[in-house]
């Protein structure tokens, strides 16, 4: 009995693909990071000019950061990989990208979920220092045990980075994904 056909022209399960390495993943990361610092200065700057900065404003600073940082960075994240390619610029220019585990696209729901479960210790951290009082303000984190959590969070992505198989963190189990090297990379 011959195999299945793949589904829209993905690699089977049991098909091997080079899962992308970690300094790989890394390398990608910070210049996602790059990216996405220039995304939150331009809707901070953008903030700023609708006059969201002024402490007495309707917008609270937990609501503004919320809306300078977090959200492009989760549109950044949610649209790159769910968008054809798969992949954020980083990924993109380091050979990489997402994959479910059929080697297809991920969905848009899932991709939105990754990007949501990858920003999980920064959006801790970001409640951390900046709910109720900002940190700037009282020059220590209001919520030193959340921003402690955030750390151990982020330190468990990592961990269990390294120790999966197809170095898959926590956001790529949950929603059954994995970053793969292209075909051009894997060369």
């Amino acid at each position: 009995m011959p195999a299945p056909a793949p589904v829209h022209g993905a690699a089977l399960p049991h098909e091997p693909r080079a899962a992308a390495s970690l300094p790989r993943r890394a390398a990608a990361a910070g210049l996602d990071l790059l990216v996405v610092g220039t995304l939150a200065t331009l809707a901070s700057l953008a903030a700023t000019r609708a006059g969201w900065a002024e402490p007495a404003d309707a917008l609270p600073w937990h609501l503004r950061s919320l809306a300078t940082l977090s959200l492009p960075a989760w549109l950044y994240f949610a649209l790159g990989e769910a968008l054809p390619g798969s992949a954020s610029l980083g990924k993109r220019a380091l050979g990489l990208r997402v994959v479910d585990t059929y080697g297809g696209r991920l969905p848009p729901a899932r991709a939105a979920l990754r990007a949501l479960l990858k920003l999980g210790p920064l959006l801790l951290a970001q409640v951390a220092c900046a709910y109720p009082t900002p940190i700037t303000t009282l020059g220590t984190a209001p919520m030193p045990r959340l921003l402690f959590a955030a750390y151990a969070a982020l330190g468990l992505y990592v961990a269990t980075a390294m120790m999966s198989l197809k170095k898959q963190s926590v956001h790529d189990w949950a929603t059954s994904a994995c970053v793969i090297r292209t075909p051009a990379a894997s060369h």
